[in-house]
């Protein structure tokens, strides 16, 4: 499974800072059906312009709802004349079965 979001990087844009955050809701739908708690195994991806700038594995054990996480800190240098930035989040069929990952993008901000 993946997912992937891509933007425009503005003119004149030097590097891209903030923080990734995993959501905290492990579980998801599976909740209903009685499930407590659930492992996660993913990657979190950036690439500028089709280049790999960032790279970011996490595996996440027994996590209960409510469990949310910082996994990581931005501090990407953008080369001059970029263009496009992709984030990228690849998870396993391990530990979840895919039930519910999401990464969130917090205080992210090009710096000029």
């Amino acid at each position: 499974m993946y997912h992937y979001l891509v933007y425009d990087i503005p003119a004149g844009a030097k590097k891209l800072t903030g923080n990734v955050l995993v959501s905290d809701d492990p579980i998801g739908f599976y909740r209903s059906a009685g499930a407590s708690q659930a492992n996660q195994q993913f990657e979190f991806l950036v690439f500028i312009d089709d280049n790999q700038v960032m790279k970011e594995s996490q595996t996440r054990l027994s996590k209960n709802w409510g469990s949310g996480d910082k996994i990581a800190k931005l501090d990407i240098d953008i080369p001059a004349g970029a263009k496009k930035i992709t984030f990228k989040v690849v998870s396993t069929s391990w530990g979840d079965g895919n039930y519910n990952i999401e990464l969130v993008l917090n205080e992210a901000a090009f710096g000029f």
